[in-house]
């Protein structure tokens, strides 16, 4: 089953991504955030490709937002999780201000 969470700024950066995979699919999607490296954004990266690349541009200078280089400061409870990787309610690098200000909040979609 998927769901969706808020990524939300300081500095005014606010998106929805859509985390984890569907009756299907899961076997072969995993949906989580990614920080574009090429697009100064947050795309939905599939954890499951072959290889991660921006949905948006095609670059493989892509993380996913569970990768230490781009978590600020681990939160203590965890906001949302797919398989084995979670966010929690710590801080982020927010890809428009690049600070460590970016936060994770559940989104209101649950799908599957």
């Amino acid at each position: 089953m998927g769901s969706q969470v808020k990524a939300i700024c300081k500095c005014g950066y606010n998106k929805e991504v859509l985390i984890g995979g569907g009756r299907l699919n899961f076997k072969t999607v995993e949906c989580f955030p990614c920080y574009c490296e090429n697009c100064h954004d947050m795309v939905q990266g599939n954890l499951k490709a072959d290889k991660l690349i921006c949905p948006s541009c095609g670059s493989s200078k892509i993380s996913s937002y569970n990768n230490k280089h781009l978590i600020g400061k681990k939160g203590n409870q965890i906001v949302e999780q797919s398989f084995n990787n979670v966010l929690t309610d710590g801080f982020y690098k927010c890809p428009k201000c690049e600070e460590m200000n970016l936060q994770f909040f559940q989104g209101g979609i649950l799908w599957d």
